[in-house]
């Protein structure tokens, strides 16, 4: 296992399953994130889709701002928008994301380890609220209630992330949330919907490059990461799951 595949052995499970794929497949990883791939490009080209999703996320965000990333991953886009000329600040749970983050965005990024819940801050703060695939780990109406909190009266609520686009049978509570209760949440805390664009059918090869890379590298996944048998194959069946959910339409 080379150096930096080391870096990834501790986060939490599945990120270090995916950080460790994309690490040894791609030779380095700068988001955790899914990518968004254009139509006929090849899930080998995983670290140009993870790019063209970030891009297109910068793309929308208002001219520089104050900015409160929440989920800030391992610090690559906190840094992008830094260099743009945003304030940034960066928040995440996990400690050793919190680690890895400021290895890369020194001084530049204010970066806490916390909840969106327990994070703390004067009230009208932030201008934007962005939420990159960390949106669905977090109860809808807390979130929106936190965000009318902590923006200011035009603040803007950012997210990309998966969700239910329908209900499939299979589906449990701790399942992805439903698009419409979170509109419907949102709107409850004071927020208007000012677009909204479905990016699942250039999200769906993110599925296929994950079940690929993890079959590919699984008997260095077990033995690096210290995985049993069992724990890797019911990652690879809900993958499979995600994977049939995304073709049916539940998910997107």
């Amino acid at each position: 296992m080379s150096h930096t595949a080391k870096n990834y052995v501790n986060l939490d499970f599945p990120l270090n399953v995916f950080a460790y794929c994309l690490c040894v497949q791609e030779g380095k990883v700068d988001y955790l994130h899914y990518g968004l791939f254009a139509k006929e490009e090849s899930i080998q080209d995983a670290k140009i889709a993870q790019k063209r999703s970030t891009d297109f996320l910068l793309a929308k965000l208002p001219k520089p701002c104050r900015i409160l990333e929440v989920g800030v991953g391992l610090g690559t886009t906190a840094l992008q928008l830094a260099k743009l000329g945003y304030e940034v600040t960066g928040i995440s749970p996990d400690v050793k994301q919190i680690a890895l983050a400021k290895d890369k965005v020194t001084e530049q990024v204010k970066l806490e380890c916390t909840t969106l819940e327990e994070f703390t801050a004067p009230p009208n703060r932030f201008d934007v609220i962005l939420l990159q695939e960390s949106a669905q780990y977090l109860e809808v109406l807390a979130l929106f209630n936190k965000a009318h909190e902590l923006l200011t009266p035009d603040g803007l609520v950012f997210i990309i992330d998966e969700i239910a686009l329908q209900r499939a049978e299979t589906d449990t509570s701790s399942g992805l949330p439903l698009v419409d209760h979170t509109i419907a949440q949102a709107q409850r805390c004071g927020f208007k919907l000012t677009e909204q664009v479905d990016l699942s059918e250039q999200a769906t090869p993110s599925v296929e490059y994950l079940l690929w890379v993890i079959d590919k590298y699984r008997t260095n996944i077990l033995a690096d990461l210290n995985l049993s048998t069992q724990v890797l194959d019911e990652l690879q069946t809900s993958l499979q799951q995600y994977q049939q959910k995304y073709h049916d339409g539940y998910y997107g």
